[in-house]
């Protein structure tokens, strides 16, 4: 479990929201995590070592309660390279 689907969880707990709206919250997080990381890294602000304890600190700081060892991120640079390859394929897709 991430420390997204942490944040997923309390959100879609806190607003009510059904299963498809906690899939929109985890993918706009997500989205906009990586973006925001990676125009840190372009910046000389963050290094690729330090993306999975920024998303644990935004986990905690968005649940309002320290996130359990087995449930924060690991390997978010990797990942986030995914998220934003995605993105970038999808704005020359038109979509």
């Amino acid at each position: 479990m991430s420390a997204g689907a942490v944040i997923t969880g309390y959100v879609a707990f806190q607003f009510g929201s059904g299963v498809g709206a906690q899939a929109g919250v985890a993918k706009g997080f997500s989205d906009g995590a990586c973006a925001t990381m990676e125009a840190a890294r372009l910046q000389g602000l963050l290094t690729v070592e330090q993306y999975d304890d920024v998303l644990n600190a935004a986990a905690k700081i968005a649940s309002r309660v320290e996130v359990p060892s087995e449930a924060r991120s690991t390997n978010t640079a990797a990942k986030c390279q995914q998220v934003i390859a995605k993105l970038q394929q999808s704005k020359v897709e038109g979509r």
